[in-house]
């Protein structure tokens, strides 16, 4: 319930500028401890839907795949026009990831630095000079994007090949249980009835009936109730 909880909180809209595919693979794993496995399908199917097949569309879209950097980069970050071409929540998600680390802050003021000497080039020679630096340093701006995209997409990739196996587990899991069921085998007992009541909590612990809002000072606090679906097996009686 508690690693729910912490992944519950990375949904929270504080954290939208960060990028942490494996808090699925985390959600999905703790469905099947509680052989949730209804859920834990819809987890998987989510992260095939939203994350893994958008992600192949980002890749092709800013050609990763290809060598050299053969994308506008620095155009892409800093114009809203072109920008504007992409409407994947999840390409803008990861455009709004990067904007925000530390190198992409270095880069933005070397950036600002470098069009401000724009306008005290006078002479032709000066101009040239400006524009070799700026190509030299757009370069270099598109190489440090690529390999951030690289490294994003490889993460959703990892964690992608991880969920295949799970996946497999998981049916793996359903089928034998429905093979009990049609057996009706006897060591088998229906799982006790879920009851609030039957929660331990502490004095400071409160139920609350999440309908999707946060709080930040609950962050990372949470403890989802998750029903236990797991059959109690029956001792042999004397």
């Amino acid at each position: 319930n508690r690693a729910v909880g912490k992944n519950l909180t990375f949904q929270a809209p504080l954290f939208d500028d960060y990028f942490l595919p494996e808090t699925e693979l985390v959600k999905s794993l703790s469905y099947m401890e509680v052989c949730d496995y209804d859920e834990a399908i819809a987890v998987l199917k989510n992260f095939e839907r939203n994350i893994r097949k958008k992600a192949e569309v980002f890749i092709k879209s800013f050609r990763l795949k290809q060598a050299g950097n053969n994308y506008a980069y620095l155009d892409l970050i800093y114009s809203p026009k072109l920008r504007s071409q992409f409407k994947d929540n999840f390409i803008i998600k990861l455009l709004t990831v990067l904007q925000v680390k530390p190198g992409m802050q270095m880069l933005k003021h070397y950036l600002d630095n470098l069009r401000a000497e724009k306008s005290k080039a006078r002479t032709t020679a000066e101009k040239k000079a400006y524009t070799a630096a700026f190509k030299v340093f757009s370069k270099f701006f598109n190489s440090y994007v690529k390999l951030k995209f690289v490294k994003y997409s490889k993460e959703v990739i990892r964690i992608a090949n991880i969920f295949a196996e799970i996946e497999l587990d998981l049916y793996t899991l359903i089928k034998h249980k429905l093979y009990d069921e049609k057996a009706g085998k006897k060591t088998i007992q229906e799982r006790l009835d879920f009851y609030l009541e039957r929660v331990n909590r502490q004095k400071s612990q409160y139920y609350w009936d999440f309908k999707g809002e946060f709080w930040a000072d609950e962050l990372g606090d949470y403890i989802p109730l998750l029903e236990n679906k797991c059959p109690n097996k029956v001792g042999k009686k004397k």
